[in-house]
């Protein structure tokens, strides 16, 4: 699932369209509606694909706020901490299922050898028997309230992402959240 962000009277190619993955855009909202509370604000509907969004002189003046972060070096202070994060993700779920090997992996791809994904950069191989699978899956339920606060926090925003949205709100003319 996504989220099309679509440029209601776009000046260029960059604010036709931008896209997000729901994963990707709640913490770039985030992000958005802590250091840009005035810009923000209306915007009422940000995590929801109702078409809510910004007229044109709130995304210019929300891509403008953006700018000056970036040059501030506020942004980049902002993911940093937002990345510390995930580790956190790792702690929390080795401590809720010690039975498994939680680990960090950016290489393993498939299914083939028992691997899992919890997310794209944590991973865990919890072998292929049914019982150990359903003993994950009857623990991973039992642990989502615990697992589920950390998990909001482990796909932080990056500081591109956040330059590619700025450059988008600057040409989109306004836009719309689908």
């Amino acid at each position: 699932m996504e989220y099309d962000i679509v440029g209601r009277a776009p000046t260029s190619a960059e604010g036709e369209y931008f896209r997000s993955s729901i994963w990707r855009w709640r913490p770039l909202v985030e992000l958005i509606t802590r250091l840009c509370p005035e810009e923000a604000q209306a915007c009422l509907g940000w995590l929801y694909n109702d078409g809510d969004g910004l007229n044109a002189d709130g995304a210019k003046r929300l891509a403008r706020r953006l700018e000056t972060l970036l040059a501030e070096g506020a942004i980049d202070v902002y993911c940093r901490e937002q990345n510390s994060k995930p580790e956190a993700v790792l702690d929390v779920a080795r401590e809720c299922h010690p039975q498994f090997d939680i680990r960090r992996s950016g290489t393993a791809t498939s299914n083939d050898d028992g691997w899992r994904h919890l997310d794209r950069r944590v991973m865990l191989s919890i072998g292929n028997t049914p019982e150990r699978e359903e003993a994950f899956v009857e623990a991973s339920i039992a642990a989502l309230t615990v697992i589920r606060p950390a998990l909001d926090e482990a796909f932080p925003v990056t500081e591109a992402e956040v330059e590619a949205f700025t450059r988008f709100a600057a040409a989109s003319g306004g836009f719309s959240i689908f």
